[in-house]
């Protein structure tokens, strides 16, 4: 057993619990839970997407996608429109609701993910973003 990919692995988990919820505390201000403030965000950053391709860049289930997106539409913060080239998909969209929410905390959120960085210098920093890539892309090929 290999003792050091283990430790390893526990630390990574609980660094990425603890680091993650730490900025997630300003979303309470706007009553958003993570994964809600991740679709906006993802829209936000990158424009209308369907539901499969938000679930797929959010690693969530088409059905929980469904459910999260339901709820912000509840709130009129995205609106779903129909595809024109293909009447299954469904193209997700911020309404104006859903881009005065997004700015008004995504310089917060961001703020709070840069002071817990602060622990780490630029090098360790880059350092981290490296090993992270190199986990994932290992993690995707099995």
């Amino acid at each position: 057993m290999d003792v050091n990919a283990l430790t390893a692995f526990t630390r990574l988990i609980r660094a990425a619990t603890c680091a993650g919820s730490a900025p997630l505390a300003c979303l309470s201000v706007v009553k958003l839970s993570a994964s809600q403030f991740a679709i906006l965000e993802a829209l936000n950053h990158s424009g209308p997407l369907s539901q499969r391709e938000l679930a797929k860049s959010l690693l969530v289930s088409d059905g929980n996608i469904t459910f999260i997106i339901d709820n912000l539409e509840k709130r009129t913060l995205v609106k779903r429109v129909r595809s024109m080239d293909d009447r299954r998909v469904q193209h997700v969209h911020l309404t104006r609701a859903g881009q005065n929410i997004i700015r008004k905390i995504l310089p917060v959120y961001q703020q709070e993910i840069i002071d817990l960085f602060d622990n780490l210098t630029i090098v360790e920093q880059q350092t981290l973003s490296k090993i992270c890539l190199k986990l994932e892309q290992a993690a995707s090929t099995n």
